[in-house]
């Protein structure tokens, strides 16, 4: 047996450390750490996630899990339910599954429910729980977005549940992971996000996380905000990056040039940088290609 070197050893330990921690916290046996958290993400809603990603379950030892403290914004928001006399009868069957391509061509895409998982990228998840995502998706029969950090190797075996996302920042996108996926993302603006649009902070850009992305280590990334006209026309991104091989080019710019001509007469407003669109499907050999706005 190969024996282990001082890094193993020190991470070993201090993984085993924060797994003591995560679940022992939870337990309030310590109360409440006095700095964890914030009036969004209280100390309660953290201990909270903690057990439940371990358990499966909400806690019943009255940490509030539900809503933070700041008294606005989605701390306000709640489900407001039909009186129970109107309530659908339990052993009535309901139908939740909806087409994803309604078009008369094409690969058919149905789901059992009517969502999926957002786009979430690497780097700024891990890929741990990229991967905790497919397998959730698979066990659905749904889907889960890779976002714009670059597509895994490790998440090829559930490649029928992944969506590759394109989106503004180009990062990590590779024409094998185009022809994996059953449903094709082009995020092409960044108007929900203010300032720069996506950004990756420095230290989250680390060796595998830039290797993944083409980008450099430990520096920031941004993935640029552009106006919609000139992302849908072609132009590529401001900020340099290593090439990919010359067929991938080939096929990034014959799909954005393919963009352009469809999407710029769908656009149907702008304000302050963000373009409202409704979602197109466009037709591409085998696959179904999603564009949005976030």
């Amino acid at each position: 047996m190969k024996a282990r070197t001082t890094k193993e050893r020190i991470i070993e330990k201090h993984q085993e450390a924060l797994h003591q921690g995560f679940r022992a916290w939870p337990s309030l046996a310590f109360d409440r750490p006095a700095a964890m958290g914030d009036a969004r993400w209280t100390a309660d809603l953290i201990l909270a996630t903690w057990m439940q990603a371990e358990t499966g379950h909400p806690p019943d030892n009255g940490l509030e899990y539900q809503v933070g403290g700041s008294n606005g914004g989605f701390d306000m928001l709640a489900f407001k339910f039909l009186p129970k006399e109107q309530w659908v009868p339990e052993q009535e069957l309901i139908d939740t599954a909806i087409p994803l391509n309604r078009r008369p061509y094409d690969r058919k895409i149905q789901i059992p429910i009517p969502w999926y998982g957002a786009g979430m990228s690497y780097g700024s998840i891990s890929e741990q729980i990229m991967l905790a995502r497919a397998k959730v998706a698979r066990q659905w029969n749904t889907f889960t977005s890779t976002g714009e950090g670059g597509y895994p190797e490790s998440l090829a075996a559930y490649r029928e549940h992944v969506i590759t996302q394109v989106a503004t920042g180009m990062f990590g996108v590779r024409e094998e992971t185009i022809l994996w996926a059953p449903i094709v993302e082009f995020k092409y603006a960044q108007g929900a996000k203010p300032g720069l649009g996506g950004h990756l902070l420095g230290d989250k850009a680390t060796m595998t996380v830039a290797k993944m992305r083409e980008s450099v280590p430990w520096v920031s990334l941004f993935s640029p905000f552009k106006t919609t006209r000139n992302i849908l026309t072609g132009l590529k991104p401001s900020i340099p990056r290593p090439s990919s091989r010359s067929r991938y080019r080939r096929l990034r710019t014959s799909i954005w040039w393919l963009l352009g001509a469809i999407m710029l007469e769908r656009i149907s407003s702008r304000s302050m940088g963000d373009t409202a669109a409704r979602a197109q499907r466009l037709k591409l050999p085998r696959r179904t290609l999603q564009c949005r706005s976030s």
